[in-house]
């Protein structure tokens, strides 16, 4: 179909194993990839599962579909574009409400890590050494920038993912796969937005400015062991500067007390007290502004993109990280995308 017909399939491509499968996508009923925040992303499709065969007799479709085979879903009307690449970790059968259904059940290759459970200690290694490790250990590549500093740390009965998460967390910071890469960097400048406009491509924006909770000033206080000496340290300032109204400038107007102090987790050293503070600060900062939107489908939201809202107040309007997102599709309400969006500033 020309790309402009009047009406154009928003029915996603799949691929099994690197191969189209268009008697799968014509099946499909209903599909919902999600990434959320803390990584490892999922896709859930169900199909028909009953049909005519080709050469064959009517009967059970999809019977060669496996556990652990590949699955790709992408959206797009002139360029497709992938949205979700993972492997098939369930499948299921539904009987009695007409036709027989299959469902499958994908995760992206970050299950691999949730696979390992042990304990172990990292002596004298960094936080992006350990990303490199635990990357190593699944078969995958890693993109880390937490720090560079070098320190002991323990992985005591938890799983390879469970112990990327947290180590992560201390940054503000989260894991997500990019094709065969782990990505899990500290926050950085916005990638070019995806521009969405309340009266247009936005079904749905919810989004709220507030100060509940939110620091003017975080301080955290340790203990280094080696040197006997303590470690402290004060973040005021947001890793990534912003340009409108902070909450901390906000807070300072109104004459709010808003200052935090950490104990936990608690910073061996003095360059890692400063990086803790700093990742505290801006783990908080960053949500000034916070909310959620649907919009009509868009392969280019993805967690690590960026949204700009046009069509709402002055107060709103800019650029939004997308902190978590789901593509959805059924033959109801077509292609839809919903995400979780964060800013530091107001306009």
């Amino acid at each position: 179909m020309a790309d402009d017909a009047p009406y154009v399939s928003s029915r996603p491509a799949l691929r099994v194993n690197g191969t189209v499968n268009d008697d799968l996508a014509k099946a499909l009923l209903d599909v919902a990839v999600r990434a959320p925040d803390a990584g490892m992303a999922s896709a859930e499709l169900r199909c028909v599962g009953w049909g005519d065969r080709p050469g064959k007799s009517t009967g059970f479709l999809f019977e060669t579909i496996a556990l652990g085979d590949k699955l790709e879903v992408a959206f797009g009307l002139a360029t497709q574009k992938t949205v979700f690449k993972g492997e098939i970790t369930a499948i299921e059968e539904r009987y009695g409400d007409g036709a027989p259904h299959i469902v499958l059940l994908a995760e992206d290759a970050l299950h691999r890590l949730a696979r390992h459970r042990m304990s172990r200690v990292f002596e004298n290694k960094s936080p992006n050494d350990i990303v490199n490790t635990l990357a190593g250990d699944a078969g995958l590549k890693a993109d880390a920038k937490l720090s560079d500093a070098a320190g002991t740390y323990t992985q005591l009965n938890e799983s390879n993912l469970h112990f990327l998460r947290r180590l992560a967390a201390r940054y503000a910071a989260a894991p997500r796969l990019v094709d065969d890469t782990i990505v899990c960097r500290a926050r950085e400048a916005l990638p070019t937005p995806v521009t969405l406009d309340a009266g247009d491509t936005l079904k749905r924006v919810r989004v709220i400015a507030d100060l509940a909770r939110q620091p003017g000033k975080v301080e955290v206080n340790g203990q280094d062991l080696e040197a006997g000496a303590a470690t402290n340290a004060a973040a005021t300032s947001l890793l990534v500067p912003a340009s409108g109204t902070t909450a901390a400038t906000t807070l300072k107007r109104l004459g709010w007390d808003g200052d935090e102090t950490y104990a936990f987790p608690a910073p061996a050293t003095q360059t890692e007290a400063t990086e803790l503070a700093s990742a505290a600060l801006d783990a908080l900062g960053r949500r000034f502004l916070h909310g959620d939107l649907v919009c009509t489908g868009n392969p280019e939201l993805a967690v690590g993109s960026a949204v700009k809202l046009t069509g709402v107040s002055q107060r709103l309007a800019g650029s939004y990280a997308v902190v978590a997102c789901a593509h959805l599709f059924d033959e109801t309400a077509g292609y839809q995308t919903y995400a979780r969006i964060e800013r530091a500033d107001s306009g």
